[in-house]
């Protein structure tokens, strides 16, 4: 009796989690405006972390505004970058797989040199993060690319989107301080989806800035 309490126990967990991504991917099509599930597969399995989140990428794109010169051509791609080791597998690829944005479709690429993914417009820091994350987020905000991460205090330490877990629930920070530093525009509807968050060194930096 006791195994099969378990196993039951077990059982509803799993149905929950299911039923939750579901709900995940409802948000993404119903809040975010995607006309379809960007996430492909069969609908009885459970969409996995890393589904979920190149989801939330993929939608990204249609709430963010780079300057003019990140576009050089009229046809140049939204790059999507992944800085280290690819967590993602061929989730991403397939997310992005035939899709545009306002007319440009999207590419991936991967590299464990962050000057050879100078040229994207969205880069994740893929875990472990280098001990310089704020040097690197720096030098990435200086070339337009919105950057994205899912470890601890990412956006504390000025990346521009987090991926946190909350409840067993995929949620985003985004430290719209870093982003107005990149010169990249997030639509106001993303941002109060968001968890706003502020650089550690903020405080010290409005502190200096401020008028005696």
């Amino acid at each position: 009796m006791e195994v099969l309490t378990q196993y039951a126990t077990r059982a509803c967990r799993a149905a929950a989690q299911r039923q939750w991504l579901r709900l995940t991917l409802g948000f993404l099509v119903a809040i975010l405006g995607a006309s379809e599930t960007p996430v492909s597969g069969a609908t009885d399995e459970a969409p996995t972390e890393y589904e979920v989140k190149a989801a939330f990428i993929f939608k990204f794109v249609s709430f963010v505004e780079w300057p003019e010169e990140s576009f050089p051509e009229n046809d140049t791609p939204i790059r999507i970058g992944i800085l280290g080791e690819d967590p993602f597998g061929t989730a991403l690829d397939r997310t992005i797989e035939g899709k545009s944005v306002r007319g440009r479709r999207l590419e991936a690429t991967r590299s464990n040199d962050a000057e050879e993914l100078s040229a994207c417009h969205m880069v994740f820091v893929a875990q472990p993060v280098p001990a310089d994350v704020q040097s690197l987020t720096t030098k990435l905000h200086e070339r337009h690319i919105l950057t994205i991460g899912d470890s601890a205090d990412f956006a504390k330490r000025g990346g521009i989107i987090n991926f946190v877990e909350q409840e067993g629930k995929i949620r985003f920070e985004i430290n719209a301080k870093s982003a107005q530093r990149a010169d990249i525009r997030i639509s106001s509807q993303l941002l109060n989806l968001a968890h706003l968050i502020e650089s550690e060194d903020d405080g010290e930096e409005d502190r200096e800035e401020a008028p005696a």
